[in-house]
């Protein structure tokens, strides 16, 4: 089943490649040429992911930013933030706590220090937050129906693409529902192992080398081959 969409998680997978020699960037192009959706899924806010990659933000159909609470697409004329009722209340809390220094439209950022002082403040909540680890020393806390797998199904529900012929490379422990509804799924050499035991490919290489073994493997030499799930 040919692939009509490919999502990238961008820190720790995207990274440090789309910022340096043009490799990656140059291989995104080629699948985009050919008619493959492009789209980012990361727990950043979209202020942070454009401060960080600028331009070339652009480049991607849509993205999916902290942790699915926010879909932008201009493409698609999309945009969508899942922001329940409770969730000032629960920022509130957490910034008299002193956790409010990295809040974003939904997710707040939570640096491991300060762990389980928010999941003590997450627990004032039951049910209603749960914290995910972004990267090995940083951590969201989120509305407790938010991951990035719903916010996909949202765009390709745009779309008009099935799960099924969707492909996905990440390296987190906050990308396995993700990768769980995905046709074809990859984890970096540096993913976690969480993310490692449930994906189709684990690459030899580590962050965005991977990524470039990901699409040398997969979209160069199998597109248009049933490597995805019926």
């Amino acid at each position: 089943m040919r692939v009509k969409v490919v999502v990238f998680d961008y820190d720790g997978t995207l990274t440090p490649a789309l910022h340096e020699d043009g490799t990656l960037s140059s291989k995104l192009a080629e699948i985009k040429e050919i008619g493959v959706i492009l789209g980012i899924a990361t727990g950043r806010s979209l202020e942070s992911l454009r401060g960080n990659i600028g331009d070339k933000l652009d480049f991607f159909d849509f993205t999916i930013a902290e942790n699915g609470a926010v879909i932008v697409s201009e493409k698609l004329g999309l945009r969508e933030v899942f922001k329940p009722e409770y969730w000032d209340k629960v920022v509130e809390k957490f910034v008299e706590e002193g956790l409010g220094y990295n809040i974003g439209e939904v997710r707040i950022g939570i640096s491991e220090e300060d762990l389980e002082k928010a999941r003590r403040v997450a627990e004032e909540f039951p049910g209603k937050v749960k914290i995910v680890k972004v990267t090995p020393d940083y951590f969201n806390a989120i509305p407790s129906n938010v991951n990035k797998a719903r916010a996909l199904l949202k765009v390709l529900e745009r779309l008009g693409v099935e799960p099924a012929k969707v492909a996905f490379i990440g390296d987190g422990e906050n990308d396995v529902e993700i990768a769980e509804i995905c046709g074809f799924s990859a984890a970096v050499a540096n993913a976690s192992e969480k993310l490692k035991n449930k994906v189709k490919y684990v690459c030899k290489r580590e962050d965005g080398e991977g990524v470039i073994e990901f699409l040398d493997f997969f979209m160069l030499r199998s597109i248009g081959e049933k490597v995805c799930k019926e």
